[in-house]
């Protein structure tokens, strides 16, 4: 106690330290994703699904963080001005790992997609790869304490691509993803702090962005 008191470490560089591996693995394995369903290849949609699943140790070690850095921010004078950064980030991480299954949903749909060699459009790659440099940019600007709109401009040109895919025409397992994808979307928006009505209506509004572009240009 007096340790935490006289020497309390930064709580966000601790964190910023144990959830960097996540969203780095969580935005590579979306890539994965997204260029296994460009080339076609089905084993690379698995392993990603896979590796996705093995998250577990990590979210763990994060957690532990993040309740070390609240009981910093609590009873650390010093870190007391870091309150309000570590609920934003503990509000982020819930969100988090919603994307995460939501991202293996992703993957697991799209590895069906190749195996009964369902049509692929190039924006259903480009809307998975988008929602990765989602992933990476929503990192960067909570380690620094930067607004987060570009983030959520991201997020609406992923599902804007995936409208796009739509309006293209999709089966079964693409339809699937996405859901899935939108789904993931929502939550990300979520973990940016949007509200849940905000989040599900910018969703939307992309989605039917993507399908009227596509439209109107055919």
């Amino acid at each position: 106690m007096v340790v935490v008191l006289l020497l309390p470490l930064n709580p966000m560089r601790i964190l910023d330290r144990d959830a960097a591996p996540i969203y780095r693995c969580l935005a590579d394995q979306l890539r994965e994703v997204s260029m296994a369903l460009d080339t076609r290849d089905q084993q690379r949609a698995i392993h990603a699904l896979d590796t996705l699943r093995g998250l577990g140790p990590d979210l763990s070690r994060m957690h532990q963080s993040l309740n070390g850095a609240q009981e910093v921010v609590s009873l650390a004078p010093a870190r007391w001005r870091r309150r309000e950064d570590v609920e934003r980030f503990a509000g982020a991480t819930l969100y988090l790992e919603r994307v995460i299954e939501h991202c293996r949903g992703v993957a697991r749909r799209s590895a069906m997609a190749l195996e009964y060699q369902e049509r692929v459009p190039a924006a259903l790659c480009a809307g998975v790869g988008g929602l990765a440099d989602a992933v990476e940019l929503l990192r960067r600007e909570h380690r620094s304490a930067r607004h987060v709109g570009k983030t959520q401009q991201k997020i609406a040109d992923a599902v804007e691509a995936a409208g796009r895919a739509r309006a293209q025409g999709l089966d079964e397992f693409g339809e699937a993803v996405v859901t899935q994808l939108r789904t993931a979307a929502s939550d990300l928006l979520r973990a940016t702090g949007a509200d849940p009505t905000t989040a599900n209506r910018a969703v939307r509004a992309s989605i039917k962005r993507g399908e009227d572009s596509e439209r109107g240009g055919a």
